[in-house]
């Protein structure tokens, strides 16, 4: 980095040069002589920020930092001139173990290396400061590393070292050695450090001067890098992401430096520039997650209401062990209201977690009565055929019509897209391309993007919109709240600025008489794209050549909306939106007859949101509203009971008597909610006191905190999506759910809320209130939310019952199911895996693998996580193996053993060596 300096030995750094050359001169020196002691002039936060970027561990003087120093490992001290005695004092004192492949060590040397160094036991190392022990594998987390790492033990030596993912606890590749702290190891020994303080004039025969500020205006941006690169200068490019440098390289030749600055520099003299990604979109935020931790995602808990196929609907009692025809087996208890149901884990695909309407308990089915249960299958199966014979006919119908066939991409296209500030997202750029492709057909587009908030569908929906006006064609934008009209008016006129393309809002928020011209204009093609509520129905409004309609969250309109809609289809290319998500099962059957796109993956640096869970306290209000405001930020404060607001308000204003506060519920009229929503957005609002009426799918950036009283009375669900009103900008949030004094500590609905705050990491143990959510929502999607059939059998089963029937209708081959047996021990032992959450998660996994390849992956996730498996869980992952194979052979039982196979098929039993059967499969 900066070769062109030549050797620096410098006695001082310019206070007037821009942090990111600051940075840059500290990364080198700290490389060169392994540490520097920096006393700063003023603020250090951005130097502090821009140097860890740049892989330097900086540490203040005066705190604790011994765990962020390693051998080899550069550091950047920062703290006034008289404390560099007492930092060099204590490098003298730092011992450390060095872990590498081969290396002899007792686990439980190594465990009490660790407890002493202040790292903290757990069961699973989610967060920097934890480690784990399970068998011969510990995980460790130090808070100075980027990523946890595995140590696997054979014996007392070491076998391997990985790096893991602490969301999906994966290895994601191999680790050379680590340092870990340890009292008892090699003294570090005291390095060279060059104490450097900041003065107003320059150590360097040259000027340095700062980049002009570009305020998140990417456009700016690069035109200031084409200005320098015409002029002759060489631009290293500071970023995190490769992604970034490849789009800038596209536009100017440039070097890509690992790293972020947050205030870049230029040398005239030597004509060079540096840029980076942090002038314009800084990332204070860590990667998004790879994906569920998948205990938490398929995991029952004890006491959940679940639904067995054939006896209908129960309470889970949790796993036991049993014998059965002499093998031990690890079974699911049901209760049921006249007795008790074991279900072997083999056979857990027949048991679904009951989902219905948020707070309905259903009543438990009787095991003496199965033809009740059966009567109310077969008439929620009749209904579901209902259901899909008209989903299927509509698709039928959509497919033959034909519309207008856009052009492919303009050069204005590129350049749009160039200038997106993020990554797409693998599942985001498909949906591109999915839309683009419908829209260059000559077919009539109808095409469903669900994706949940945050996730990156408005980008689509611009992108198409763009696409569609450079085609000369009009585009209608149809929200269903005016709150949502106002964000979405605001990130395409944004977004848009510098094309001639002009966005217009209609809705409540806009005068009456300007709302009348710009209809006028609609008309007469002077707006490209308008955005609305329902107002854009209205029977006044007329478009000169309206191309697109897009559509956010049809479901929420009123049925003569629908209708109404339901017209304008059949002429238009429509794009529908949805933040519903939808369950897999249903998405798949869906996906064969619908063109829809889903967006999963999270995107790059959606950062989590710190929960709190437990007592109300006055005191902690105050200092969790007060850390909001000090950060410049918002606050929402949710009571879902209107009985008590006013108090609550009184006491708000007696802690805040300079804040603005302002109280919103229900009861009140829509403009006055309206109002104080927009407000809120705007900034005009501190604190928003309000009932549980806060409104999913709209971005409030600066909004932070959230503080939730009598949290036990809402849904996990319900405070999911709360949570998800908080930590939408590039501040890490906080959510405190307060539970009222004197709540049952052992209850339901407390364990439920310490799940949400364990599981806080995006897409991680909350997967449990998503899929209850992304079932009842498709239960809207489809308008069957309301079906007495629906909730009678629970919406898991309902939308299987729908998927089957629609794979009938489309000629596909009904699954086969085949039945496992063991006649040998096939479980996982509690001494391999105690964790009974987690092997009930295993267990439903492997009941509900569809191929091989799926098991494969089980067994090897389990022998990266836990070590070698024990032969009673070999013989379980081998069973499942040989049941995929012998349905496809038409075989209707298995009952295996490591040495002997019996198969039944039409009646027929036929035995096989296991070895034989190992063979044919492979």
């Amino acid at each position: 980095m900066l070769e062109a300096l030549g050797p620096i030995e410098v006695p001082h750094l310019d206070s007037r040069w821009p942090s990111g050359f600051k940075s840059v001169m500290l990364a080198r020196i700290a490389r060169e002589k392994g540490g520097v002691f920096f006393s700063p002039e003023g603020d250090y936060e951005d130097i502090r920020a821009e140097l860890r970027s740049l892989g330097i561990a900086v540490v203040l003087a005066g705190e604790g930092w011994e765990e962020a120093v390693a051998p080899g490992r550069p550091v950047v001290f920062i703290g006034q001139s008289g404390e560099v005695p007492a930092v060099l004092r204590r490098l003298e004192g730092l011992r450390f173990t060095r872990i590498a492949k081969g290396t002899v060590l007792s686990l439980e040397e190594l465990t009490r290396a660790l407890s002493e160094a202040g790292i903290v036991r757990v069961d699973f190392v989610e967060l920097p400061g934890e480690f784990s022990r399970r068998g011969g594998i510990v995980d460790v987390f130090l808070p100075s590393w980027d990523s946890p790492v595995r140590i696997e033990f054979l014996g007392d030596a070491v076998e391997s070292l990985r790096e893991f993912s602490p969301i999906t606890q994966r290895s994601t590749g191999p680790a050379e050695e680590v340092w870990l702290p340890d009292p008892h190891g090699t003294p570090l020994g005291v390095r060279e450090i060059v104490h450097l303080g900041e003065d107003p004039s320059s150590p360097l025969p040259f000027d340095v001067q700062p980049n002009p500020e570009f305020k998140g205006d990417v456009a700016l941006f690069y035109a200031h890098a084409k200005d320098l690169a015409s002029r002759g200068y060489n631009i290293l490019f500071f970023s995190l992401e490769e992604w970034r440098f490849r789009r800038l390289n596209e536009v100017v030749p440039c070097r890509w430096e690992r790293g972020e600055l947050r205030h870049g520099f230029l040398i005239p003299d030597l004509r060079l520039a540096g840029l980076s990604s942090g002038e314009i979109v800084p990332t204070e935020r860590p990667a998004a997650p790879q994906g569920p931790r998948i205990e938490s995602v398929e995991a029952l808990c004890e006491g959940d209401f679940v639904v067995h196929i054939d006896y209908g609907v129960g309470r889970y009692a949790g796993l036991e062990t049993v014998e059965i025809g002499g093998a031990l087996y690890e079974c699911a208890v049901v209760e049921y209201l006249d007795g008790r149901l074991l279900v072997p884990s083999q056979d857990l695909s027949r048991l679904t977690r009951y989902v219905g309407p948020e707070g309905y308990s259903p009543p438990l089915s009787r095991l003496s009565r199965p033809t009740e249960w059966l009567r109310r299958r077969s008439r929620a199966a009749a209904d579901a055929a209902r259901v899909a014979r008209e989903i299927v006919f509509t698709a039928a119908i959509r497919r033959s019509r034909k519309g207008h066939a856009f052009g492919p991409d303009t050069p204005e296209q590129r350049e749009l897209e160039m200038a997106f500030p993020y990554p797409e997202t693998p599942d985001q750029e498909k949906a591109i391309e999915d839309v683009k492709r419908d829209m260059e057909s000559d077919k009539v587009m109808e095409r469903l993007v669900a994706g949940d908030v945050g996730f990156g569908k408005t980008e689509v929906a611009l992108r198409a919109s763009f696409k569609a006006v450079m085609d000369g064609k009009q585009v209608a934008i149809l929200v269903p709240t005016t709150l949502l009209a106002l964000q979405h008016t605001r990130t395409f006129t944004e977004r848009l600025k510098g094309f001639p393309v002009r966005v217009e809002m209609v809705s409540r928020l806009v005068p009456p008489k300007k709302v009348k011209a710009i209809l006028e204009e609609l008309k007469e093609g002077k707006v490209d794209i308008v955005i609305g509520t329902h107002r854009l129905l209205g029977k006044d409004v007329g478009f000169r050549d309206l191309g697109l309609l897009v559509i956010d969250e049809e479901h929420r309109f009123g049925v003569k909306q629908k209708e109404r809609l339901k017209r304008l289809k059949l002429t238009v290319d429509t794009l529908l939106m949805t933040a519903t998500p939808i369950p897999r099962t249903l998405s798949m059957a869906l996906g064969e007859i619908m063109d829809m796109s889903v967006i999963e993956t999270p995107p790059l640096g959606r950062q989590e949101t710190d929960t709190w869970v437990g007592e109300f306290s006055e005191r902690l209000v105050r200092a969790a509203i007060n850390y909001e405001l000090n950060r410049n930020g918002q606050v929402f404060y949710i009571r879902n009971r209107i009985e008590g607001l006013a108090e609550r308000e009184r006491m708000l204003r007696r802690m805040f008597p300079d804040a603005r506060i302002r109280t919103v519920h229900g009861r009140l009229p829509g403009k006055e909610i309206e109002s104080a929503f927009s407000d809120f957005y705007e900034g005009r609002i501190d604190i928003l006191l309000s009932t549980a009426i806060v409104e999913s799918g709209v971005d409030f950036p600066r909004a932070n905190t959230l503080l939730v009283e009598q949290s036990e009375l809402f849904g996990l669900s319900e405070l999911h999506q709360l949570r998800g009103r908080v930590g939408r900008g590039s501040v890490r949030a906080r959510a405190y759910f307060f539970m009222s004094k004197g709540a049952d500590k052992n209850s339901r609905a407390r364990r439920r809320l310490e799940a949400l705050a364990r599981y806080h990491h995006i897409g991680s143990g909350i997967k449990i209130a998503l899929a209850d959510l992304a079932i009842r929502g498709a239960g809207d999607l489809l308008g069957v939310a309301q079906h007495g059939h629906a909730r009678g059998v629970g919406y898991s089963l309902y939308f299987g019952l729908i998927a089957e029937a629609i794979e009938r209708l489309t000629g596909k081959e009904p699954r086969r199911e085949t039945s496992l047996k063991f006649s040998a021990p096939a479980f996982i032992p509690e001494s391999y895996l105690a964790d009974q959450t987690l092997r009930m998660a295993y267990y439903t996994r492997l009941s509900e693998a569809r191929t091989v390849q799926e098991i494969d992956d089980i067994e090897e996730e389990m022998r990266d996580r836990f070590g070698p498996l024990p032969p009673e869980a070999l013989c379980l992952l081998d069973g499942h193996r040989i049941r995929l194979w012998a349905a496809g052979e038409g075989y209707e039982e298995v009952t295996y053993s490591p040495e002997r196979v019996r198969l039944l098929r039409l009646g027929k039993e036929e035995a096989w060596p296991t070895e034989e059967i190992m063979k044919v499969m492979l």
